[in-house]
């Protein structure tokens, strides 16, 4: 029936990433830990979590693709010395994430690196974008090492990052931006992901 070729197409649509063996634990603290000691505990957890036999990978981030909405959008992006986007620009979801984000959730690094311990509060401002956003903004540059501004903050490009269905699987890929969470200490990133057991990434 119709269903049955509903969900065989959608199966055929890549998501960009591996969720098979990862487990999503969203850990919330309410008002018992606030900056420094939330960074703390969350720290304190990745490492238990490392240390558990079964598990192959974690790390930290704020949303998960096809978790539903984003936590943070807004219309477009800004570069330095490009005039601003204007309103009709497509909408840019932004992550916080941790390091060994993309090789827990198994989402390719196409071109430069992905995040690492160093990405810290001491390090100069980083970035990770998507294929399509790469496309959008730099469609006959190399993205690498190119500037973006977020709310007067200007971060260089490290990474580009496979395209990731984070909304729907019957929408197109989003445009996103994925910043290091050791960089901004109020970073929202409290959801754990676990890759456990054999599967390769």
């Amino acid at each position: 029936g119709l269903l049955v070729r509903t969900l065989q197409k959608l199966r055929s649509v890549a998501t960009g990433f591996s969720p098979d063996d990862v487990l999503v634990l969203r850990v919330s603290t309410g008002t018992a830990y606030r900056g420094a000691a939330a960074r703390a505990l969350y720290e304190d957890l990745l490492t238990r979590f490392s240390a558990l036999p079964t598990v192959r990978s974690v790390s930290l981030t704020m949303d998960t693709p096809l978790g539903g909405e984003p936590s943070m959008s807004g219309t477009g992006i800004s570069l330095p010395g490009r005039p601003a986007d204007t309103d009709v620009a497509p909408r840019v979801f932004h992550n916080f994430v941790g390091p060994r984000f993309f090789q827990t959730l198994g989402i390719r690094i196409v071109a430069g690196r992905g995040f690492v311990a160093g990405d810290d509060e001491r390090a100069p401002k980083r970035v990770i974008v998507s294929e399509s956003l790469a496309r959008r903004y730099f469609p006959d540059q190399d993205p690498l090492g190119r500037q973006i501004l977020f709310g007067g903050v200007q971060a260089s490009i490290v990474g580009i990052a496979r395209d990731v269905r984070y909304t729907s699987l019957r929408t197109e890929a989003a445009l996103v931006t994925y910043r290091p969470y050791g960089q901004d200490p109020g970073a929202p990133a409290n959801t754990f992901l676990v890759r456990t057991g054999s599967a390769s990434v």
